[in-house]
């Protein structure tokens, strides 16, 4: 079985179990956390913000720059130039074509879809509570123990919501970026 034949499958049994109003909730998550108007650490590569339970993401890390890496079109190596993902070929060569000096890095990607998103609310609605000095009890990771660096009102705002479908209790997109970072990273890395 194909890997996008594998994830369509994975789709159809977890949206099942789920009502439209669940989906709607997990989809506007999705949406916020993608469409973060530059607040987030994601960039999407492919995206598709479908209403219903087809909704996903192709994601990267744009703060995680490589010092160096290989052009996936070209093949050559390749280095960031400046602080906006412009790189160009170590050796001078350019292969990739108009704009004659733009390469494009081999990068981790992330597909994100309605699963995504909820399995990063559980390890919120599950995190533990543990005393750290100076900061008093904070969620944590109830898998890996990892601080989770999202709490009080809004993680609180956020369970409601999630208990409601949205229909009560808040949420914003730093709200859905640390439901996505939960569900990538296990915590939010950027805080």
């Amino acid at each position: 079985m194909s890997e996008a034949t594998a994830t369509t499958a994975r789709q159809a049994a977890g949206n099942a179990r789920r009502t439209p109003e669940r989906i709607q909730f997990l989809t506007d998550l999705l949406s916020g956390a993608i469409e973060h108007s530059g607040y987030g650490f994601s960039t999407a590569i492919e995206y598709e913000p479908a209403d219903d339970s087809t909704a996903y993401a192709v994601i990267f890390d744009r703060f995680d720059i490589p010092e160096n890496a290989t052009c996936e079109r070209c093949k050559v190596r390749i280095e960031p130039v400046g602080p906006w993902d412009v790189w160009t070929a170590t050796d001078g060569s350019r292969v990739c074509g108009e704009p004659a000096d733009r390469h494009e890095p081999v990068r981790e990607t992330w597909r994100v879809d309605l699963d995504t998103i909820a399995r990063g609310l559980g390890i919120i609605r599950n995190a533990v509570m543990r005393e750290v000095p100076n900061d008093g009890p904070v969620p944590h990771n109830k898998v890996t123990g990892e601080r989770l660096y999202y709490g009080g009102e809004s993680r609180k705002l956020l369970m409601q919501a999630d208990r409601t479908n949205g229909d009560e209790g808040d949420w914003d997109v730093i709200s859905a970026l640390a439901v996505l970072e939960c569900a990538i990273f296990g915590a939010v890395r950027y805080n």
